[in-house]
């Protein structure tokens, strides 16, 4: 994977929404009869562009893997590439190939499209492009081995916007979504991480009608005598888009009759749906196994054996707790967007005080080289992202969870671009009320060398299904920078919440006594780190060492290091501290002394590590 590029994206009025969560998208489009469009991509999908601002020749090309559940074996009859100006393009191609050629006259297909049938422009100011379908001249049968479909074309004018970004992409992070090589910027081919290609197949085979399959789902509490509606993820893997589903409820040994539940908005292929399931509770508290069964897709029989198995916990009431959201950062001094990507955090939290007690932050100095404050925990943290070569900086994730909505190997997330954006994947988490509680306390030793920290935990269900562990870490604030890019001229930057230590990586295994636990560990301080500007940040949750989207985070927690709350307070009208040095949520040296503060207008401003809000 190469991590530098010399591409640049022009996103317009985009800027705003360029967040995209699916791994990959599926679906069909006005296909025949055992023909369906398919891609990385989604032809509703809000597209930008990508270009090097060079005249020179673009080659572009998707992978579709050895063993694809619905493209392998199946016949690619036409491909639909997006445009944004055929006047300033030459000699368009389409191919594929089962390797990614040396040059685009000897891949295993090619086919020369004559520019003056295709049409260029926007359908948006949101999507740029517009869409082209060329059939191909002689079908592709694909069978079982890989191969990558591209086109590649010529641009000899670069004095319009069409002509520097003439790649026209979606937003997310997904494997085989885009490889790009290009005759003079980048002569080697590379995979553009973040980026998927605009570009469907039309493939044609024996495809699957209804086929809907089911996922597991975790335990679910419920009172006696209530009933409570347990989420089942379904995906469906059938050409028909999913409009209803059956089901049936087993409880040993007794089954209910089926179920019709609508599907609103139908589901096409490869998307995935939580549906919720009602089931009532047993009458006596207790946990006990169900089984719910996908028995008919829109009225007809699923053409596969589709069963979610889980536990209900019958108890006497239900109780939940309020979620405090672990947001954890990766970005290094050499990552030029990191300070933008930072910038938009902490404007959310200037913007949306209140939320400042719902989070908490941990920043890995990782994901882009190394820089000064990387530690061995970090890098190896850089798991999250699943495989290595799709490591990158900046990359944010919240509570390590993945949308059971979304089919991704990665709770990694590229930076939202707005505050909204980041006030949004906030808001998302806090809706849905916590299994778990967690309170912390650190104590400082006399001579300022040790550092315990007791945590106290309750959980009204079982919110994982691989066992709870615990994790501690401590984080540092108010570093100066050394050599951070991405700075303007003269500005300064100092890095806050940067990961110092945790008890253990992964964190340790719980020890439940009737729902409740109790854990202590105990940190050797560095003597480096300023103790003034240390924090405690605890979590629980699940950890699957197979799996990084099967860790998700249910409860976290932060303190200060005499156990105080760490949050915001009222700023002294006094003169004392004149010459403190004071930072804003960004990290920025803005002013030197509180008096400027003072003066200055409303925010949250950082004194001695402090937040004060003025």
């Amino acid at each position: 994977m190469v991590k530098i590029s010399t591409l640049f994206q022009h996103c317009g009025k985009m800027s705003f929404l360029l967040l995209s969560l699916f791994m990959t998208q599926w679906y069909t489009a006005n296909a025949q009869t055992q023909q369906m469009w398919w891609g990385y991509s989604n032809a509703d999908e809000h597209r930008s562009s990508l270009g090097t601002g060079t005249a020179e020749t673009y080659d572009m090309a998707i992978l579709v893997p050895s063993g694809h559940p619905l493209v392998s074996n199946s016949t690619i009859k036409a491909v639909r590439i997006y445009l944004r100006d055929t006047n300033c393009l030459t000699s368009l191609k389409l191919w594929m190939s089962r390797k990614l050629p040396k040059g685009i006259t000897i891949p295993d297909y090619i086919q020369d499209v004559d520019l003056s049938t295709l049409t260029g422009g926007n359908e948006s100011e949101y999507s740029f492009g517009k869409p082209n379908d060329i059939e191909l001249d002689t079908p592709y049968a694909v069978g079982g081995d890989s191969v990558y479909v591209g086109y590649s074309f010529t641009v000899n004018d670069v004095a319009t916007e069409a002509g520097k970004y003439p790649i026209l992409t979606t937003s997310g992070v997904c494997e085989n979504a885009l490889y790009i090589r290009t005759s003079v910027s980048i002569t080697s081919w590379m995979e553009s991480i973040g980026n998927k290609l605009a570009m469907q197949l039309l493939i044609e085979g024996n495809l699957r009608n209804n086929y809907v399959t089911a996922i597991d789902f975790i335990e679910q509490a419920v009172a006696v005598g209530q009933t409570v509606n347990i989420p089942v993820t379904i995906e469906n893997g059938g050409m028909a888009p999913v409009e209803s589903i059956a089901y049936t409820v087993t409880t040993g040994e007794d089954t209910t009759e089926p179920q019709t539940i609508e599907v609103n908005p139908a589901l096409a292929f490869g998307e995935r749906a939580v549906i919720m399931i009602p089931v009532t509770a047993d009458t006596e508290t207790g946990t006990t196994p169900r089984t719910i069964t996908i028995t008919a897709v829109n009225g007809q029989p699923n053409e596969v054996t589709a069963q979610a198995y889980g536990t209900l916990r019958t108890v006497d009431e239900v109780r939940t707790f309020d979620r405090t959201v672990l947001i954890e950062t990766f970005g290094t001094e050499s990552a030029p967007q990191w300070p933008e990507a930072t910038k938009g955090l902490y404007n959310m939290l200037t913007m949306y005080p209140e939320l400042q007690q719902r989070v908490a932050i941990v920043s890995h100095h990782a994901g882009f080289t190394d820089d000064y404050l990387t530690t061995e925990a970090d890098n190896a943290y850089e798991w999250l992202f699943g495989p290595e070569e799709y490591i990158y900086a900046p990359a944010f994730t919240w509570d390590r969870y993945v949308s059971p909505t979304v089919s991704s190997s990665t709770p990694m997330s590229t930076s939202p671009s707005t505050v909204n954006q980041h006030k949004r994947r906030i808001d998302e988490r806090l809706a849905l009320p916590s299994s778990a509680d967690l309170q912390l306390k650190a104590t400082l030793s006399e001579d300022k060398t040790k550092l315990t920290v007791e945590a106290n935990c309750e959980r009204t269900r079982n919110f994982a299904n691989t066992p709870s562990r615990i994790t501690i870490m401590l984080t540092e604030d108010n570093l100066e920078a050394k050599k951070q890019v991405g700075l303007e001229e003269g500005e300064e930057y100092v890095h806050r919440h940067v990961f110092r230590a945790a008890n253990a990586i992964w964190g340790e295994l719980l020890e439940w006594d009737a729902d409740k636990a109790t854990y202590a560990y105990t940190f050797t301080l560095d003597p480096t780190w300023n103790t003034d500007n240390l924090q405690i940040v605890g979590f629980v949750s699940g950890y699957d060492e197979t799996n990084a989207t099967n860790c998700a985070v249910e409860q976290a927690a932060v303190c200060s290091i005499t156990g105080e709350d760490s949050g915001i307070t009222e700023i002294e009208k006094t003169r004392k501290g004149d010459n403190e040095i004071v930072y804003d949520l960004m990290g920025r040296r803005i002013q030197s002394s509180t008096l400027k503060v003072q003066r200055s207008t409303q925010g949250v401003y950082i004194i001695n590590g402090k937040k004060i809000l003025k």
